[in-house]
């Protein structure tokens, strides 16, 4: 796709987007108090617009961006992103620093509904989960027995 800009001119453009757009939306977040008989459904309706442009934010951001990507990777061939599931529906992703010195390997729990996983991000592109906990269901009749 040919662009009449230049991917710094997308960059600086998406960098300001982002800010005005989240700085917009925390404000009228922000000064969306509920009067003494507002009810859920209204407070709820007050932020309808706001959540619906901060979702339209990534279309808006992926519009710009998407013609100076030729992958999903950066240009040293790194992922930009890595998903894994954890279990059914239950994905997890890491957005890759651009800069992989800025990586730095950690390992850290999650909640699954089945127990628990322990996620290690080790730098420059790997994640992996393992299952550390698994819940059990007890029948309760045969405990009691």
């Amino acid at each position: 796709m040919t662009t009449n800009h230049t991917p710094t001119d997308a960059l600086a453009y998406i960098l300001l987007l982002v800010r005005e757009r989240i700085e917009w939306g925390a404000d009228q977040i922000g000064g969306n108090i509920p009067s003494i008989n507002a009810s859920a459904d209204q407070l709820y309706d007050g932020n309808t617009h706001v959540l619906d442009s901060l979702c339209d934010l990534i279309k808006d951001v992926e519009h710009i961006a998407m013609p100076h990507l030729d992958e999903a990777t950066y240009s040293d061939g790194r992922p930009i992103q890595s998903r894994i599931e954890l279990e059914e529906g239950c994905i997890l992703t890491h957005l890759w620093h651009p800069d992989p010195t800025q990586e730095t390997e950690r390992t850290f729990p999650v909640q699954i509904r089945r127990g628990e996983a322990e996620v290690t991000i080790t730098p420059p592109s790997t994640m992996t989960a393992t299952i550390t906990r698994t819940l059990a269901a007890v029948d309760a009749t045969e405990e009691n027995r």
